[in-house]
């Protein structure tokens, strides 16, 4: 496992959560106080999935920041314990800051150097910050997607005929979308040790794979069924992995060292999830499906199964 400064990521990510959702929640505002209605009904139904999107980035960057927060702070902390302890070197230093810190059990009484040199490692393994800041970094990797998720729809939502702005923003928020999750793959590369990526983010990957098949075999087989509950299908989930990091991640503060393979998984599922969910949704939304070739050739309307339906999610269109 490379070494990382936690403390410094930890404190320049809550800073930037901040921001975006400082960002997130005056785009949000003033698209409501606007208060009109786009009378294109794809219109209206991309305003409605912006508007969400938006109010959960809100939430997932705030709650993340405070994660974050927190995170710099214990590292900071333990930081301040080893500089403190340095100078005498002792085990009772460590124990009166640490309570909860033991001594390894493979040190021998006549081998005080080595034995000293064992206890700083075992002190900054389990003081390092990863484990707190891996729960944390959750909420950015959603924020972010939900962030170019909202981009994606800003010109559909707003109505903008140009044709050229579509096909920039989505494709645009893709690339990006790729590239944070070739990014979120070599961060647990590089960051993990060989056994961790083996066990836990492959598996992840390969999990994140499957939703997105999944979800759009699901779309195509059940039409309007996944119309009627996409909007909450697509950020229930994603308010729900948000709120249990938050429970986690507060339940077990105390354990601020090394991650368990569990966590990178649950790690992994977590994030993949939400971004499968939210790229299929922005797919359906931006080329939602073609009219039955049935009803074209009769004439007769789009029907609920044309991909724009009345269900819960759009009986406010």
């Amino acid at each position: 496992m490379n070494k990382t400064d936690y403390l410094q990521l930890a404190s320049q990510y809550a800073s930037f959560l901040a921001a975006v959702g400082g960002v997130s929640i005056t785009v949000l505002t003033v698209i409501l106080s606007l208060g009109s209605k786009p009378s294109d009904k794809r219109a209206r139904l991309s305003r409605i999935f912006l508007i969400t999107a938006l109010i959960v980035s809100t939430i997932s960057c705030f709650i993340g920041a405070h994660m974050l927060g927190e995170t710099a702070a214990s590292v900071s902390y333990f930081k301040n314990v080893a500089d403190a302890c340095k100078e005498v070197n002792t085990f009772g230093c460590i124990k009166e800051r640490v309570p909860e810190f033991t001594m390894p059990t493979d040190c021998a009484d006549d081998q005080p150097d080595e034995c000293h040199n064992k206890m700083w490692a075992k002190f900054r393994e389990e003081t390092s910050g990863q484990r707190l800041f891996l729960l944390s970094s959750i909420n950015i990797f959603i924020s972010a997607l939900l962030v170019l998720f909202a981009i994606m729809l800003l010109p559909t939502a707003s109505s903008e005929r140009n044709a050229a702005i579509k096909p920039i923003s989505v494709w645009g928020s893709l690339f990006v979308s790729v590239g944070v999750f070739i990014w979120l793959i070599l961060a647990g590369i590089n960051r993990l040790n060989p056994a961790d990526t083996d066990h836990a983010v492959w598996p992840a990957v390969i999990w994140g794979v499957i939703c997105v098949a999944a979800l759009l075999t699901a779309s195509r087989a059940y039409p309007s069924t996944f119309w009627d509950y996409l909007l909450p299908t697509t950020f229930f989930p994603v308010i729900l992995i948000t709120c249990a990091s938050f429970v986690y991640f507060g339940a077990s503060f105390q354990y601020s060292g090394r991650a368990s393979d569990n966590e990178i998984l649950c790690f992994g599922i977590a994030v993949l999830t939400s971004y499968a969910l939210l790229i299929v949704a922005g797919i359906k939304l931006m080329y939602p499906m073609k009219n039955p070739a049935k009803s074209r050739r009769c004439g007769k309307p789009p029907s609920k199964k044309d991909g724009l339906s009345s269900g819960p999610g759009h009986s406010q269109l």
